[in-house]
């Protein structure tokens, strides 16, 4: 236990016999339950793990492979049951540094947040030794993530290293979190949907021999559409479904002007209309932009404010709000 919190850790793990090992013997001795979910694995990963004889370890094994998503959701789910406080989750291709697990898991405990991830790009020391492309991946992905998810001050958002209250995983429809490698990012706008107080911590990153399972033309695509969709499930969730709060009103203002102005101007253009036609669309365009704006300027500004304060939802040390009906078995 780390302060009266029992922890558990969740490793997904898809052919990583070669680091599994590693990974888990580095865990500190305060974690009191280490999750292994082996994601349909073609190697030696659960063997590897079953050698071990750890009493705080458990093997959880899917039939093929889901994704990095569907592993988490598992040990999640597993973690739950077995009285868990606070999750973390740590690769099991040994690219996360179980040192930084008391950093990672503090500010969840203290309950200044809900949810805390890794950051490789506080210093340049700790991205220099990443792979040129996966910076581009990561600063295109953080920068598409922050309107998706309304946290504008977090980065790296493709950082797998986290740590989350057992409260805020019970607030999670986890079963539309089962996805692959766009799961960071959905958790992200699922927990911008919930109203999580969510913060980075700066983490260094190890890179060695393994590479990355993500494949551009197959899994980039499926995070753009992801983010989209979650925009929007995330914008209906805060500010349309019980009424229409009035940032809402002027992002839903802004884009009917916005689109409106497109439309206007396409119309001049085919039909050859006269020039002031021309200027209502700019018109429309113009303030369309400016209210869009205004919305994501106050987003920016809430998101500042809110980022290190104790959960509205979370009551004293410890207790846990709510039934947990939205957690799918």
């Amino acid at each position: 236990m780390l302060r009266n919190r029992r922890i558990a850790i969740v490793i997904p793990a898809h052919d990583e016999e070669r680091h599994v090992a590693g990974v888990i013997e580095a865990i500190p001795e305060f974690v009191d339950l280490v999750v292994v979910v082996d994601d349909g694995s073609r190697d030696g990963t659960a063997d590897r793990v079953q050698r071990l004889h750890h009493p705080r370890l458990a093997l959880l094994q899917h039939s093929e492979n889901r994704g990095v998503g569907a592993a988490i959701v598992t040990g999640y789910r597993f973690a739950l049951e077995h009285g868990a406080d606070v999750v973390g989750v740590m690769g099991g291709d040994g690219q996360m540094e179980a040192a930084y697990l008391p950093t990672l898991l503090s500010p969840v405990i203290e309950g200044s947040c809900d949810f805390a991830k890794g950051n490789r790009f506080f210093s340049r020391n700790s991205w220099r030794s990443m792979p040129l492309s996966r910076v581009i991946g990561n600063v295109v992905l953080s920068l598409l993530t922050k309107p998706a998810s309304g946290y504008w001050h977090i980065f790296d958002a493709q950082n797998g290293y986290t740590a989350i209250s057992a409260t805020m995983i019970r607030r999670l429809p986890l079963h539309r979190l089962e996805t692959g490698y766009q799961f960071e990012n959905v958790l992200l706008v699922h927990l911008g949907a919930a109203g999580a107080v969510v913060t980075d911590v700066p983490i260094a990153a190890v890179y060695g021999e393994e590479e990355s399972g993500i494949k551009v033309w197959r899994d980039v695509p499926a995070i753009l559409w992801a983010l989209l969709t979650g925009f929007l499930m995330r914008i209906r969730q805060r500010y349309l479904r019980q009424r229409v709060s009035p940032l809402g009103a002027l992002l839903i203002s802004g884009a009917l002007l916005v689109v409106g102005g497109i439309g206007t101007a396409l119309w001049a253009w085919l039909r050859e209309e006269p020039g002031w036609v021309t200027r209502v669309a700019a018109g429309e365009l113009g303030l369309g932009g400016v209210l869009v704006g205004l919305f994501a300027l106050m987003e920016i500004l809430t998101s500042r404010r809110i980022r290190l304060r104790r959960p509205e939802h979370q009551g004293k040390e410890g207790e846990v709000q709510g039934d947990g009906s939205d957690v799918r078995g």
